[in-house]
């Protein structure tokens, strides 16, 4: 049985070949994450782009800390 996993049943045989196992675990986004998504939500249902952006923005920067850092060094 050179197949890999063919001799599990189809039930029991939950990854298929392109899907790798989980190996990190994610962190439940903070709050300033929600309050951008909020925010991008509330001008994508506004039509207000730059709400949208702004929120955008703010779910970006909760995500990374380094990106609202200046850039430069001096």
């Amino acid at each position: 049985m050179g197949a890999g996993r063919a001799h599990l049943p189809p039930d029991l045989n939950l990854l298929t070949k392109n899907e790798a196992p989980m190996t990190k675990q994610r962190t439940p986004p903070s709050a300033e994450e929600r309050k951008g998504s909020v925010k991008e939500a509330i001008g994508k249902l506004t039509g207000d782009a730059r709400t949208e952006t702004e929120g955008r923005r703010q779910k970006h920067e909760a995500r990374s800390p380094k990106a609202s850092e200046p850039r430069g060094g001096d």
